[in-house]
């Protein structure tokens, strides 16, 4: 467990160029291990609107439950990052510019970042 905890310290303390694509990856994958390994798919696909109170509430993609979690504080500090910045109702950027209305479109750009996060 000790080497766990210290492997994600030294993520935690990686100095990285702000709004970068690692910053972003490093940022999804901590937020996922915060929230006990929600699925990076799930994570990428987040909204604003799935946050109340101090909660998330969602449905898992792959079993279709939903879920409400409380919101850690390292998850919280990392949400911080993203107030206020305008991305389609997404809390992480990855989804930019997606057609809101096609999911085909949503599911293609959310495998290009999946790829993008497990391969860094």
């Amino acid at each position: 467990m000790q080497l766990i905890k210290e492997g994600v310290t030294k993520i935690e303390d990686l100095e990285l160029e702000p709004e970068s694509n690692i910053w972003h990856a490093r940022n999804v994958w901590l937020f996922s291990f915060y929230f006990a390994g929600i699925r990076i798919r799930d994570v990428i696909e987040m909204k604003w609107s799935d946050f109340k109170d101090q909660r998330l509430y969602y449905v898992m993609r792959k079993s279709e439950k939903p879920v409400s979690l409380k919101i850690p504080k390292k998850a919280d500090k990392i949400l911080s990052l993203y107030k206020g910045k305008e991305n389609c109702g997404y809390v992480f950027h990855l989804l930019n510019n997606v057609s809101l209305k096609d999911k085909r479109d949503i599911f293609r750009k959310a495998e290009v970042h999946l790829d993008l996060i497990i391969n860094t």
